[in-house]
């Protein structure tokens, strides 16, 4: 059975009479579902981009859909449908770091939208960053991946378990409930890794085998095809099933589990901890290289058309003001002290229509060139201490 539903969770219609449905969830992946209805004017009219589907206890939101008509004459539509958790990449952030408990940080990245913290089977203090720009999904799986924790969805509540599953005892072997099997390995990221997609009769659909046959994500199963000298327990990373009949069923087991690219900056607890002051380093098309401090009071930019600046902020991230530029032909512009210490300055310090109102100092050094002022006027003090202006 199917439920449609409004994007306000409202009811609209039950569905009874489908077909081709599948839920495919990987651990710490894709969450989605697909299904055929027949065209009948009537239910199938709430088959809508945006309208949320329940099934398996589940939301999935309708993301797209095809209406066709096969050469029999008969009218359908192939739904395809994302886990609600999807709306997570929508919300892009600049960068985010964030210190505490993993329920803490869950909770902070979850600030501002429909969803709730779940079970949290992780307790250690620790600091999380990531450098660039990302959705909160992608954030999500890498905070996950950073914890060596495993997501669990429900409806619109995250968790974040130290591991899915459990090891039930359950076997797949050809003869029984086995129906096909595909070796896979691996070594381009420089370790071996070994998956197999396996074919199989879920056996818990029959009164005779029922819950003793169950398996889930995250499960250890033990799969023989002495054939093909095939016997190995492992887990089930991916698992693609009928809600509605649950008997054949797709799993791939594996000795790893394969996450999105790796962005993550991790930052250690003991050089980075709450309360101190630390920066955030990202890179993009508008301002190029970019490091911000965490409380928005300072930011240094550097590109290859403006130049380098450094700034000062008012601690909001959208108000920023010079203290020091130099554009890329070596111009430069000072707001503030100018000193040189045991050094010296043997260009033309000038101001051009403006003002110096601080202290222009060479402590232990010497000004050999010209100080000038063209329509503008030195206000503060100039001194050479042991030195000379020349």
């Amino acid at each position: 059975m199917i439920k449609i539903r409004d994007a306000s969770l409202s009811l609209l219609a039950i569905l009874d009479t489908y077909s081709n449905d599948s839920v495919q969830e990987k651990i710490n992946g894709a969450f989605t579902f697909t299904f055929d209805v027949f065209i009948d004017g009537d239910k199938s009219n709430y088959i809508q981009v945006d309208h949320i589907v329940e099934v398996s206890g589940n939301y999935f939101r309708i993301v797209n859909f095809n209406m066709r008509r096969s050469g029999n004459g008969v009218l359908d539509v192939q739904v395809y449908c994302e886990h609600v958790a999807y709306e997570l990449l929508y919300d892009e952030l600049d960068y985010f770091t964030a210190d505490g408990t993993p329920s803490e940080i869950l909770g902070n990245l979850l600030e501002g939208t429909n969803f709730t913290v779940g079970m949290v089977q992780l307790n250690d203090t620790t600091t999380f960053s990531i450098q660039e720009t990302l959705s909160k999904r992608a954030i999500l799986i890498e905070l996950a991946n950073y914890l060596g924790a495993e997501l669990q969805f429900n409806k619109f509540e995250i968790s974040l378990l130290k591991r899915r599953g459990s090891d039930r005892g359950v076997q797949f072997r050809y003869g029984k409930n086995l129906l096909g099997i595909t070796k896979s390995v691996d070594k381009s990221s420089g370790t071996i890794q070994t998956a197999y997609d396996v074919d199989v009769v879920e056996l818990q659909t029959l009164p005779e085998y029922g819950a003793l046959e169950a398996v889930e994500l995250g499960d250890t199963i033990h799969v023989k095809d002495p054939d093909l000298s095939i016997d190995t327990k492992q887990r089930i990373v991916s698992y693609e099933y009928s809600p509605r009949l649950r008997i054949n069923s797709r799993l791939q087991i594996a000795n790893f589990i394969k996450g999105i690219e790796e962005t993550i900056t991790r930052i250690r607890r003991t050089t980075v901890v709450k309360d101190r002051l630390y920066n955030g380093i990202r890179i993009g098309p508008e301002n190029g290289f970019e490091a911000v401090r965490s409380d928005n009071k300072a930011r240094a930019v550097m590109n290859a058309t403006e130049g380098v600046r450094l700034q000062t902020g008012d601690g909001s991230g959208a108000s920023w003001i010079d203290v020091v530029f130099l554009d890329t032909e070596g111009n430069a512009v000072f707001k503030g002290r100018l000193d040189a210490a045991s050094g010296t300055f043997t260009g033309d310090l000038e101001a051009a229509g403006g003002t110096f109102t601080g202290d222009l100092q060479a402590a232990g050094g010497t000004f050999t060139g010209t100080l000038s002022g063209v329509d503008g006027d030195f206000s503060g003090t100039i001194t050479a201490l042991a030195g000379k202006i020349g």
